[in-house]
C-alpha cells in the first residue's frame, strides 16, 4: 500500500484536489459536491502520475532506480491496474455531481494520458501538463456552470507551464515548492472571496502536502 502511494505521488495528489474543491466552494456548490470534486481531481492525477511510471519504467531503472516499479516494489501489471482503476473512478464519481462534470473529467483524464504518452514532444509536454491542471481547476466552474472565476484556471495554466520549465531544469526544490503553491493559490482566492474560515482547509491540504512529500516523492 505504501509503495501505491508513492507510485501516485499522494501528496502532489491533494494539490490536485484541491483545485475543483476550490472552484466548487467559491461557487457556492454544496459541500457533498465539493467533496466530490476533490476526489475526482486526486483520482485522475493518481492515475495519471501511475500510468506515467509504467510507460517510463524502463528509463527509470537507469536514471530513477528508486521509484516503485524499477525498485520491483509495484509490478507492472499492478501499476497498470492501479492507473486504470483511478482514471475510471475519477469519471465515475464526477457522474454523481452531473454528466457534464463526468464528461469533463473524462477530458482531464484523456489530457493526463496524452501527456504520459506525448511528453517526448516538447510543445505538447507544455501545453498538456498546462492543460491537465487548468480544466481540473475549471471542473468546478463547469459543476456551477459559471464563468465568474474564468481567471483562475489561466493562472493555474501558466504557474504549471512554469513549473514543466523548472522540471527541465532540474530545478526540484522549486518544483516541490510550486506544487505546493497550487493549494496555496486555492486557499489565497478562497480567503478573498469567502474569509479565512473557508480557507483554511485548503492551506491545511497545502501543509499536508508538503510534510507528504519528505515520504512521497513530490516529482
Amino acid at each position: 500500500m505504501w509503495a501505491l502511494c508513492e507510485l501516485g505521488r499522494v501528496g502532489n495528489a491533494l494539490t490536485a484536489g484541491s483545485g475543483p474543491a476550490a472552484a466548487a466552494l467559491l461557487c457556492g456548490l454544496p459541500l457533498t459536491v465539493v467533496l466530490r470534486l476533490f476526489f475526482c481531481g486526486f483520482c485522475a492525477y493518481v492515475g495519471g502520475v501511475a500510468l506515467n511510471d509504467l510507460l517510463d519504467r524502463k528509463e527509470d531503472a537507469v536514471r530513477r532506480p528508486e521509484r516503485p516499479i524499477p525498485r520491483g516494489a509495484v509490478s507492472p501489471k499492478t501499476a497498470a491496474l492501479f492507473a486504470i482503476a483511478n482514471l475510471t473512478a475519477s469519471p465515475i464519481i464526477a457522474l454523481s455531481v452531473s454528466h457534464k462534470v463526468a464528461l469533463w473529467f473524462v477530458l482531464v483524464c484523456l489530457l493526463a494520458v496524452g501527456y504520459d504518452v506525448l511528453k517526448p514532444i516538447l510543445v505538447m509536454r507544455f501545453l498538456l501538463m498546462g492543460g491537465v491542471r487548468g480544466a481540473n481547476w475549471a471542473a468546478g466552474l463547469v459543476a456551477a456552470s459559471s464563468t465568474v472565476l474564468l481567471w483562475a484556471p489561466i493562472v493555474v495554466f501558466c504557474w504549471t507551464l512554469f513549473l514543466t520549465f523548472a522540471g527541465l531544469k532540474g530545478w526540484h526544490m522549486v518544483v516541490a515548492a510550486g506544487i505546493v503553491g497550487f493549494c496555496l493559490f486555492d486557499g489565497c482566492v478562497v480567503l478573498w472571496r469567502l474569509g479565512w474560515e473557508n480557507s483554511l482547509p485548503f492551506f491545511g491540504l497545502g501543509a499536508l502536502a508538503g510534510i507528504s512529500g519528505r515520504f512521497f516523492k513530490m516529482a
